[in-house]
């Protein structure tokens, strides 16, 4: 059998041309199959990198929000809660123990939305995306604002501070990418 398209010499059971590689039923070149093939099979790694991008910002900002959420309805108990305010925050009464019992419960209504953005995120809610950008770049600055009114702090709780702040951000401008917001159908 010959080629249409360079007229080599085929054995009749080659699918493939051996000189240029064109199908013999006249479809498009073996190397041109191949591509496509590969650019296919690299789309699905890419969607599944970018998916598990948002599964990996989804675990944290839910393990993060728990931890709030509980520490915050802690903190919130100890402050109304009596006798336990006074163990739990030290002996201090009055203002800071108002203070302290507002911001748990700040602390625990934040760590609820932050799960329900991330049970979003696992379920790939429209909704989610732009909440979760927002939640991120919220965490990062309260992770700032940690450093500035905490009386003191040591030189480990500094680092971990700027570090989980340095986190937040990143995981802000990962689900800030446009492939990213296509997995999330954001507009």
């Amino acid at each position: 059998m010959f080629c249409d398209n360079c007229g080599q010499q085929n054995p009749d059971s080659a699918r493939f041309c051996t000189g240029c590689g064109r199908a013999m039923d006249g479809s498009a070149p073996a190397p041109m199959m191949f591509a496509a093939e590969v650019g296919n099979r690299l789309r699905g790694a890419v969607e599944k990198n970018e998916l598990l991008t948002v599964y990996t910002a989804a675990f944290y900002m839910g393990v993060h929000s728990l931890f709030a959420l509980f520490l915050g309805i802690i903190t919130s108990l100890g402050a109304f809660g009596g006798s336990f305010a006074s163990a739990s925050l030290g002996g201090f009464g009055g203002d800071k123990v108002v203070m302290a019992g507002i911001g748990g419960l700040i602390l625990s209504l934040f760590g609820a939305y932050g799960l329900a953005i991330a049970r979003g995120l696992f379920t790939r809610q429209s909704w989610a995306g732009k909440s979760a950008i927002l939640a991120s770049i919220l965490w990062a600055i309260l992770e700032f604002v940690v450093i500035f009114v905490a009386p003191q702090i040591s030189g480990p709780i500094l680092l971990l501070t700027v570090l989980r702040a340095a986190v937040w951000a990143g995981i802000g401008a990962c689900l800030m990418q446009p492939s990213v917001k296509n997995i999330l159908r954001v507009d």
